[in-house]
């Protein structure tokens, strides 16, 4: 597996505006790119994060939000019980693997307030080093036998099959984003790996297949 899944595919700066709280842990808020050469500039998706000014890291949890495609509804996940700070530089992006853990690169923290990355480390260290294990998003399938190998050595067999998923994304009218079931089959863990075979009936086009594997010890 390439090492290159670790690399930021989306990590774009933006001044938050308009930050209005709906309740206690839930906030929306106007992110619009601030550089256009910023990697995937403009791209969010539920489930992506962003990090504001003094290190706060939120989970986004809408978009489009009244079809307007530069707001975004996001949440307080790691209660931090403030809402983003308005009117600063914050940064929009999606982990690295398997997007889960709310990881952004150092170099990123340039742009924000001295304190920020000591804010955030506690949180992103503790969730890395805590929930080791195999986890990624697999796309651009070929073939619907599909086979893993873990970049982890375990002595037993891993647990996570149950969160093993296929889907697809789609748009609706309105903009955001549907979520379609993939069905799959056959799917096979031991200690080195996994495999799972789509079933005959799907197409192959835009099947996204999510796993996360950890130590049953």
């Amino acid at each position: 597996m390439s090492e290159a899944r670790h690399k930021p595919t989306v990590a774009w700066r933006t001044i938050t505006a308009d930050v209005s709280m709906i309740d206690s842990s839930t906030y929306q808020v106007i992110v619009v790119p601030y550089d256009t050469n910023d990697v995937g500039q403009g791209q969010k998706q539920v489930g992506y994060y962003i990090t504001d000014f003094v290190g706060h890291c939120y989970s986004i949890s809408d978009i489009n939000i009244g079809g307007d495609s530069t707001k975004i509804e996001i949440k307080d996940v790691f209660e931090f019980g403030v809402g983003p700070q308005s009117g600063q530089m914050a940064i929009v992006y999606k982990s690295v693997g398997s997007g889960k853990a709310p990881y952004l690169a150092p170099i990123y923290y340039r742009f924000l307030d001295s304190s920020a990355e000591d804010i955030a480390k506690a949180i992103e260290l503790d969730i890395l080093f805590t929930n080791k294990g195999d986890a990624d998003t697999l796309i651009g399938l070929t073939s619907r036998d599909v086979s893993v190998s873990f970049a982890n050595t375990y002595t037993a067999i891993p647990t996570g099959a149950g969160n093993t998923k296929a889907y697809r994304i789609f748009e609706e009218v309105a903009g955001k984003p549907v979520m379609q079931t993939v069905l799959f089959h056959s799917l096979v863990v031991n200690t080195l790996g996994f495999s799972l075979t789509i079933d005959d009936s799907e197409s192959l086009t835009g099947v996204i297949i999510e796993y996360d594997f950890k130590s049953a010890t």
